[in-house]
């Protein structure tokens, strides 16, 4: 089987293509009507070599068998030729008198009668079942075709893809140029696929226009501009008309109503696949536009809430200090400046997870890798967190020996430390919180884990999305801390992931991809 799909829909149609029609010259013509002549002369031949041995009825079967013979290869015409030739050979070489044309038995001409008409009965029958084996066949080999082409199709990613396809399997099928013209953005018919050089005049383009227009097939075998050299079928999706496929038709060949089905048919197909797409593009559009607008609808609302408050309580402290600072003494004035420190930094916190899940979020962010071994990182993210949670008890239990680790130091880095923060928050400042990894396949993972109240049932996944909060009441923020947590190791290749721990508390296990070839580096 060829495993050019083309190719395969070459000799899958293989009783349409217009290069078949060379069976219409005379040369084709005179051998298909000289091979039943042969047939006769071979059986002639043995004939006489066996009649000492054999019956006239016997000779007259064998003449029978030539006639089906010639009726199941070749058809109507050349069964009737043979008919005739059988008959005049049987009384020529095998009825007496022999080798002559002279009837010695009236009898004979009784039996010269029913050998003719049974031949031609026969031969009539076989062709009949000739034709329907055909038909059958050919059928079948169009279902194939189509089903080669529908298997292609389902591959398809754009129109473009799709339009290419379906112009080449056509002028496979059809062994003949193939064009596909589809309206533009303004609605202008136009080539985008072609196969060979299609007739294109005026003539032409005013078919291709009205078949756009009224969803029909014209062109050569139809009957509107039966005189035009090309046949056009629409390329169509229910109701509606997107394109028009145009085959160029030689003149010498009958585009007759099959034809035109087959045409219809790789429309239709083509049609439903760039149907499909554009529907699927659509829903892609959609889907996206409602996951901005949630997304800008839950941020308008984070910023509205959660930067408020924090604005608010600077705004009193600092008015308090401009036009009332005599009314409160040294100790509470540092009080107030301390509050105005600390809102402050809140608010810086909560608009620099905003601007990192945008810049996460829109992939502009592009990772500046490095070979750094597993203690440095969660040495820098204690560091980063040693005043925001500096009331953590933290225990590290790390192998001595583990895998250089191929990331972005400072992403990784603001990973571990969103954790422990999170931690700080959810599990209270006073919490335990035990940092470990192990390599696990082609993988190092980070567990860290604390001794708080643990994830609220069925709320292991949600955790990481944005804007989502375990307990707003309890606590504030924009819920991107953990949703940061999982893009940035999301960029890296890997994942992350939380769970309840038996005796009590949450845990985190971050998984990150082991690169090949890590440098060899002396470790302290």
């Amino acid at each position: 089987m060829p495993t050019n799909p083309v190719q395969f829909a070459i000799n899958a149609l293989g009783d349409f293509p217009f290069p078949q029609t060379q069976l219409n010259k005379p040369v084709q013509r005179v051998r298909s009507y000289g091979l039943p002549v042969l047939y006769v002369v071979l059986a002639t031949s043995i004939g006489w070599l066996c009649r000492h041995f054999l019956f006239l009825p016997d000779l007259a079967i064998g003449y029978l068998y030539v006639i089906v013979v010639a009726a199941l290869l070749y058809g109507w015409g050349q069964a009737i030729v043979a008919s005739a030739l059988s008959v005049l050979a049987y009384d020529f070489f095998f009825v007496p008198p022999v080798l002559e044309f002279n009837i010695a038995d009236i009898h004979y001409l009784f039996t010269f009668a029913m050998l003719f008409t049974v031949g031609l009965l026969v031969s009539r029958l076989a062709t009949r079942i000739r034709l329907e084996q055909r038909s059958s066949m050919a059928k079948e080999r169009r279902t194939a075709a189509l089903y080669t082409l529908s298997r292609e199709l389902g591959a398809a990613t754009d129109e473009l893809h799709v339009s290419k396809l379906l112009v080449a399997h056509t002028a496979a099928a059809f062994g003949s140029h193939t064009a596909l013209q589809m309206p533009d953005s303004n609605g202008v018919l136009g080539v985008v696929a072609t196969e060979g050089s299609v007739p294109n005049g005026a003539d032409a383009q005013q078919a291709v226009a009205w078949v756009y227009k009224h969803g029909v097939s014209a062109g050569r075998g139809s009957a509107q501009f039966s005189n035009l050299p090309t046949a056009c079928a629409p390329i169509t999706s229910g109701d509606s008309t997107l394109g028009v496929l145009v085959v160029e038709v030689p003149s010498h060949f009958d585009f007759d109503l099959g034809l035109h089905s087959m045409l219809e048919s790789l429309g239709r197909l083509g049609g439903v696949c760039i149907a499909g797409l554009r529907l699927a593009e659509t829903v892609t559009l959609a889907e996206i536009r409602a996951r901005a607008e949630a997304t800008r609808s839950a941020l308008l609302s984070t910023v509205s809430h959660d930067l408020r408050t924090p604005l608010a309580v600077i705004t009193e402290a600092a008015t308090m200090l401009r036009d009332d600072a005599h009314l409160f003494s040294a100790e509470q004035q540092a009080e107030m400046v301390v509050t105005v420190c600390d809102e402050a930094e809140r608010m810086e916190r909560l608009v620099a997870n905003l601007l990192d899940m945008t810049r996460l979020d829109s992939g502009e962010i592009t990772l500046r890798r490095d070979w750094v071994p597993c203690e440095e990182l969660v040495g820098a993210a204690l560091q980063i967190v040693r005043r925001k949670a500096g009331q953590l008890t933290i225990r590290t239990n790390l192998p001595p020996v583990l895998p250089l680790l191929s990331v972005d130091p400072t992403l990784m880095e603001q990973l571990l430390a969103n954790l422990l923060e999170n931690i700080a928050k959810y599990a209270g400042p006073q919490a335990t919180v035990d940092i470990g990894a192990r390599e696990e396949g082609n993988a190092l993972v980070v567990e860290v884990a604390d001794n708080g109240p643990g994830i609220p049932a069925g709320a292991e996944e949600r955790i990481f999305e944005k804007f989502f909060r375990a307990s707003p009441k309890k606590n504030s923020g924009t819920g991107l801390g953990l949703a940061i947590c999982r893009a940035i190791i999301e960029i890296h290749g890997g994942k992350i992931s939380a769970s309840n721990r038996p005796t009590g508390g949450a845990v985190f296990h971050v998984y990150v991809p082991l690169a090949n070839n890590p440098p060899d580096i002396p470790r302290e």
